[in-house]
């Protein structure tokens, strides 16, 4: 791919209940083989990863997910953030979680001098238990409209943290628990194996 072409990819409507178009850029998969910043298209094929192994497992009817195009920073205004997810948390199973890949302003004044406003975060909804739960890999600070926050593990650095959210949404998937752990952060083998995930699952998309 050339630096200004773009690889296209549909993405099935199950997965954020609508169909739904990723441009993959060279610098998209340039960043993520260097575990550089990520943006919401390498989260996005990401998430279609998990999606089709909770289809493989019939997990589907416990786990849904919210487009990280529409639910972050810079989509919009609140009140159009608050449809869309009302229009997808609608019609969720009793005890159903959506995994929500946030983009937002870091809450650690001396970390947005580091990595600048833009951060990942996770948001875990159980909307029949009207619950919230935030996971940031870098904030100690919870956001006052949210319930409850989990203990992460942190990064160490200032990239890392869309492959958090993303060992994030596998972890609770995987243990069916919403996470608590012991680590101080994550290391190099708890990240390769979702880039390695999201490296065959990408070639099974565009093949």
């Amino acid at each position: 791919m050339e630096l200004d072409h773009a690889c296209k990819i549909q993405l099935n409507e199950d997965i954020f209940g609508r169909r739904r178009s990723v441009f993959l850029f060279q610098e998209d998969i340039y960043a993520f083989s260097k575990i550089k910043i990520i943006g919401q298209n390498c989260l996005a094929i990401y998430i279609s990863y998990l999606q089709s192994d909770l289809k493989n497992k019939n997990w589907t009817y416990m786990y849904g997910f919210i487009d990280p195009n529409d639910f972050s920073f810079e989509c919009g205004k609140s009140d159009k953030r608050a449809t869309m997810l009302s229009a997808r948390l609608k019609d969720a199973n009793e005890d159903q979680i959506f995994l929500v890949p946030y983009n937002a302003e870091c809450f650690d004044e001396y970390l947005r001098l580091i990595i600048g406003i833009k951060h990942w975060m996770l948001v875990a909804i159980d909307p029949y238990n009207n619950k919230a739960y935030y996971m940031d890999s870098m904030s100690k600070k919870v956001p006052l409209n949210l319930k409850e926050c989990v203990k992460l593990p942190r990064q160490p650095g200032g990239t890392e943290c869309g492959y958090y959210v993303m060992r994030f949404m596998k972890d609770v998937i995987q243990n069916h628990i919403l996470i608590t752990s012991e680590k101080d952060s994550y290391n190099k083998d708890d990240i390769d194996v979702m880039r390695n995930e999201w490296a065959l699952h990408l070639g099974s998309l565009i093949m």
